[in-house]
């Protein structure tokens, strides 16, 4: 064991070292030659200069011209192109030296093997081409570079320059070799031109057949064994060679590699010598174990854990001994419970149940006598009536299958006795590959209790027939009963109480789930009666009164139609009057209690509508009073007023006096039935608008105008403060909302308060606010303010009158134009606020024009009335106003002069003997008739309105109607 676990850890060492041996040396090869190949690349770059400049010398006019001569003393004068230069030459073909610097110009040119070999060779390679080492006297060394050119057009010429060798050892020089290593320049002799490290020129350096190892001389001219990297020289067969001594690396790798080894061997030695230590130690105590199978707890072992093996053995061996006997008893009590339990049971050996061994009980289900009769078993077994054969049985079909059968419903018959019910079922014995290897099967006889659910199924569903009739009963009489029992708290219920209730609380075996306790039932009911019903179940107990009633509603049935139910309860108490139980029935009483109050809803509604009778008597006979005394003001006015016009007494002043005194009661009536016909109008629907845009403060200003020319406002200080506020609405109602508001607020003010009027903007509302400064509305009067003939309390004189109609009007026509009213009251007087939606604004020429157009001349006109002092009236009027008249007092004539006359206006009244106004229009428009119709009637509903237009009347007055209105409606232009 020591072996395998140290012998692959020292394999793994020796492997590490050599890997790290070779990634150290792949490291030197990868160091030396980035330093080749830097040193190559300067000395490749100095060749190729010199290259381009011999390449720039063969360009000069001078050679392309072939004046040669001119260049040569132009070299001779002046410096050479780079100072490395030793000397320029120039070759021709056939290898005759033209000329060298390093001669005197003009002397006879030597013959020069050197030039003339690197000519022909550079002449034969075609480009550039540097020569081998050359050596001169005093150990000198110098090398060529030269180029093949052309000299006057003609080719065969040769151009070079020959170098110090000093050139490349300056270069090789500034190059960094490796620590104790060398970096060398060899030409294709191999000799060494430069060489930096210890490495002298002159010498041979050759790379073995490798590439990289190579014979060094060092400073004592013995060959050394090197690693070294080779790199060639552009534009040359030179190359670059750095290398390291051989030496001192395979000797450090050799330690290496011996040091790990060694460090192996010892490991294992001293492991090995460990192991057989310990062996021994635990060696001896197994091998006595092992000759005496038992060491008594008592003899001491060395080695704790053979104690502990010897020890578990021990406490093994008495488990063994007890498990023996707990076997021997567990056989004896299942074969005492196979012999003697009820349950038939039947264990078959083998995968073909060839052997079945039966208990007694089984024995006797199957009709077998004994043991030696079990290999013939008289018995038959039927499933469903069909007779199973033993293949189809379940002890063979557990044995055949190798999986659980049953349990099965079969019918056992033997000759001679009542057939058996039984239940079967049967499990196969597996051995350890999952294989069957016999079966199991118990048998339960069940005749006896199919016999006794038969009985209760019986009972049974009488029993259901019985309660679905007592179900019945309690759902179509509204009934249910329920049992509390205080310990344990629990509540049952019927159906019929369940359903009173509206609760789904059937479970799915049909039995009723009633909530428990009282709390969760008292949960049940609406919460308005909870607390009234724990107040009379907590008092009932305390009393231990025996039967309490309940009456109260149910908290999920619907709000809008709460069911009632009444319960009557039974308490029974115990020896300490402790209550135990507790019966109710509990019965539906909503029919009676929506009956009850049906009574009491009819019986508030009667009373209601009597009050309401009486308030409407009192409030007609209260108008009647009013109107009366409302149209006696005024008659009284008038009548005396034409007493003192009859008489003639006065003079003229009294005369015009009375003249304005009926003037203004005439208004007044006016006002007052005017008023009365737009209420009815507005409050049936039929009040006709016609909405345009119209700016409020104007409205406001007409009105104000018009109160001030009748007087009306000179009791009172006013303040107007008016913002332009467009409104979509029709003038003229606009203004009676106005006049009957400021009306209002003259009423009830006293003389000399103020009295503030606003027309203002907010958001997209115009508001119109009249404040006044009377003694505020009562706050029984308030919410009816805006009731039909509800008056606030006034003095006996009445000075001002009205029928109570005016702010009932203005709520209508406020909300017929989309608007809303609003009443604040308090002892500093009362605020009435409009809001109406505000437009844009309209056209404003036009309303200007419409309202300062002049009127026109003197027109001709037809009256058509039956009213004989309306139509003198009328005519008086108009007559005085310069326009020329005709008049006619039924609709026949009227027709007739219509027709005949062509007048400029006709005021046609509707209500007419026999042709009606309608008709005369028709007639007249039916004859060409193109003047202006007006129609004049009692009736101001829409529909009467409407057909007016239809038959060809241009405009419509309600009477009564102001002298000043038929001139408007005379002016207005279609």
């Amino acid at each position: 064991m020591i072996l395998v676990a140290t012998l692959p850890i020292g394999l793994l060492l020796t492997y590490k070292v050599a890997a790290d041996l070779m990634v150290s040396r792949h490291r030197l090869e990868s160091a030396l030659a980035h330093s080749a190949s830097s040193s190559a690349q300067a000395v490749g770059v100095e060749m190729g200069s010199t290259v381009d400049s011999l390449l720039a010398l063969a360009n000069t006019d001078a050679l392309r011209t072939g004046q040669v001569a001119v260049l040569e003393r132009w070299l001779h004068q002046r410096p050479l192109i780079r100072p490395q230069w030793r000397s320029v030459f120039l070759v021709s073909i056939d290898g005759h030296l033209v000329f060298d610097t390093a001669q005197h110009p003009g002397a006879q040119t030597k013959t020069d093997e050197h030039a003339a070999v690197l000519a022909h060779k550079a002449l034969g390679a075609g480009h550039a081409v540097v020569s081998e080492t050359v050596w001169l006297a005093g150990g000198q060394t110098m090398t060529g570079i030269a180029v093949p050119i052309k000299v006057g057009g003609k080719e065969g010429y040769v151009l070079g320059a020959r170098l110090d060798a000093d050139v490349w050892q300056r270069l090789l020089t500034t190059a960094s070799p490796p620590d104790g290593g060398f970096i060398a320049l060899v030409d294709a002799r191999q000799n060494v031109l430069a060489a930096t490290g210890g490495l002298s020129q002159g010498r041979q350096l050759l790379p073995t057949a490798a590439g990289r190892a190579l014979a060094r001389v060092g400073n004592a001219g013995m060959p050394e064994p090197a690693i070294a990297a080779w790199r060639p020289v552009a534009h040359s067969d030179w190359h670059i060679s750095a290398g390291m001594p051989a030496a001192p690396i395979e000797a450090a790798e050799r330690h290496a590699v011996l040091s790990a080894l060694a460090t192996m061997g010892t490991c294992l030695l001293v492991g090995v010598t460990l192991a057989l230590l310990v062996a021994g130690r635990i060696a001896q105590p197994l091998q006595l174990l092992a000759r005496a199978q038992r060491l008594p707890p008592s003899q001491r072992i060395p080695v704790r854990e053979i104690a502990l093996l010897r020890d578990a053995l021990w406490a093994a061996q008495r488990r063994d001994a007890t498990a023996h006997q707990r076997l021997h008893a567990k056989a004896a009590e299942f074969e005492a419970l196979f012999e003697n339990t009820p349950i038939g049971l039947a264990f078959a050996d083998g995968a073909d149940c060839g052997q079945v061994v039966y208990n007694p009980v089984m024995r006797g289900l199957l009709g077998v006598a004994d043991e030696e009769d079990c290999r013939d078993v008289p018995a038959q077994i039927f499933r469903g009536g069909k007779l199973l054969s033993a293949e189809e049985q379940p002890l063979q079909r557990a044995c055949r299958l190798a999986q659980a059968v049953g349990p099965m419903e079969l019918e056992i018959r033997v000759p001679g006795r009542p057939p058996l019910s039984v239940v079967a079922s049967a499990v196969p014995l597996l051995d350890e590959s999952g294989r069957p290897r016999g079966a199991i099967s118990a048998v339960t006889d069940i005749t006896e209790l199919l016999q006794v659910m038969a009985l209760w199924l019986a009972a049974d569903r009488k029993r259901q027939e019985k309660q679905s009739l007592i179900d019945l009963a309690c759902q179509e009489g509204y009934v249910g009963f329920f049992e509390y029992r205080f310990s344990p708290s629990e509540m049952v219920w019927t159906a019929g109480q369940e359903g009173m209730f509206g609760r789904d609380l059937v479970s799915g075996s049909g039995d009723v789930l009633a909530p428990r306790g009282l709390k969760a039932w008292i949960s049940l009911v609406h919460e308005d009666d909870r607390a009234a019903l724990r107040h009379v179940l907590a008092r009932s107990l305390r009393a231990r009164q025996p039967r309490v009633h309940l009456e109260y509603r149910v908290a999920a049935a619907s709000p809008d139609a709460p069911r009632w139910l009444s319960s009557r309860l039974l308490l029974r108490y115990g020896a300490r009057g402790r209550p135990e139980r507790l019966v109710g029935i509990t019965v539906d009483v909503t029919e009676q209690k929506n009956a009850e109050q049906r009574r009491a809803l009819q019986s508030q509604q009667e009373q209601a509508a009597r009050q309401q009778a009486e308030a409407a008597n009192r409030a007609k006979d209260e108008f009647l009073t009013m109107l009366s005394h409302e149209l006696r003001n005024p008659l009284a006015a008038i009548a005396a007023a034409s007493d003192v016009l009859s008489s003639g007494s006065g003079g003229p002043d009294t005369a015009d006096q009375a003249l304005v005194i009926i003037q203004r009661q005439t208004q007044h009536l006016a006002s007052m039935m005017r008023d009365l016909l737009d209420v009815g109008r507005v409050l049936r629907g039929s009040a006709v608008l016609s909405r345009r845009p119209t700016d409020l403060s104007e409205r406001v200003r007409s009105v104000r105008e018009s109160l001030s020319v009748g007087g009306e406002m000179r009791r009172h200080a006013w303040s107007f403060d008016l913002e332009p506020a467009w409104i979509n609405g029709d003038a003229t109602r606009i203004e009676q909302i106005v006049v009957n508001l400021l009306q209002n607020a003259i009423k009830y003010t006293p003389e000399g308060r103020k009295i503030d009027v606003t027309v203002s903007c907010s958001d997209e509302q115009a508001i119109l606010c009249v404040v006044d400064a009377g003694d505020g509305i009562d706050a029984a009067l308030l919410p009816h303010i805006f009731d039909l003939f509800m008056q606030g309390e006034r003095m006996l004189d009445r000075q001002d009158g009205g029928l109570g109609v005016g702010l009932t009007l203005v709520q209508h026509l406020v909300e017929q134009h989309g608007g809303t009213i609003h009443v604040t009251t308090s002892d500093a007087g009362t605020a009435f606020t409009v809001r109406w939606p505000r437009v844009a604004p309209g056209n404003i020429a036009l309303a200007v024009e419409i309202q300062t157009r002049p009127r026109g001349p003197s027109r001709r006109i037809v009256v058509v009335e039956d009213n004989a002092d309306m139509l003198r009236s009328v005519g008086a009027y108009l007559t005085g106003k310069g326009h020329a008249v005709h008049t006619a007092e039924n609709g026949l004539d009227g027709l007739v002069l219509i027709i005949a006359e062509r007048p400029d206006v006709a005021i046609v009244d509707i209500g007419l003997p026999g042709v009606d106004g309608y008709e005369v229009a028709l007639r007249a428009r039916t004859a060409g008739y193109a003047g202006r119709m007006v129609a004049v009637s009692g009736y101001g509903q829409a529909q009467d309105i409407a057909k007016a237009y239809k038959t060809g009347f241009d405009d419509y007055l309600v009477k009564p109607i102001t002298m000043e209105q038929l001139q408007a409606a005379m002016d207005r232009t279609p």
